[in-house]
C-alpha cells in the first residue's frame, strides 16, 4: 500500500528542488536530457498521419525530439507518440 501523502511529500520536494535549481540558473535541461531511455535508441514516431523512423539523437531545448534518420537526416519533431523498436 502507498501512501499517498508520502508520495506528494517527495513530489513537493522535487519540484521544490527543479525551481531552485532554475533560479540558480542550474543545468535542468541538461539533467532531464540525461535520463531520458530513449536517446540512442531506435524508434518509431507518429505524428499526425506521419510515420518516422531512427534513432533519437537528442532533444532540443524546447522538447521536441532530435531523430537521425537511416539516410543520414536530421529531423525536430514537435509532437508525436515515440515507440521503441529495438
Amino acid at each position: 500500500d502507498v501512501s499517498r501523502l508520502r508520495v506528494i511529500r517527495q513530489l513537493l520536494a522535487e519540484v521544490e528542488r527543479l525551481y531552485l535549481a532554475l533560479q540558480a540558473g542550474g543545468p535542468i535541461y541538461e539533467e532531464w536530457r540525461d535520463s531520458l531511455v530513449t536517446l540512442g535508441r531506435r524508434v518509431q514516431v507518429k505524428s499526425g498521419k506521419t510515420v518516422y523512423e531512427g534513432v533519437a539523437e537528442s532533444v532540443a531545448r524546447d522538447g521536441s525530439l532530435l531523430l537521425r534518420h537511416s539516410n543520414g537526416k536530421l529531423s525536430k519533431i514537435v509532437a508525436g507518440d515515440a515507440t521503441l523498436r529495438d
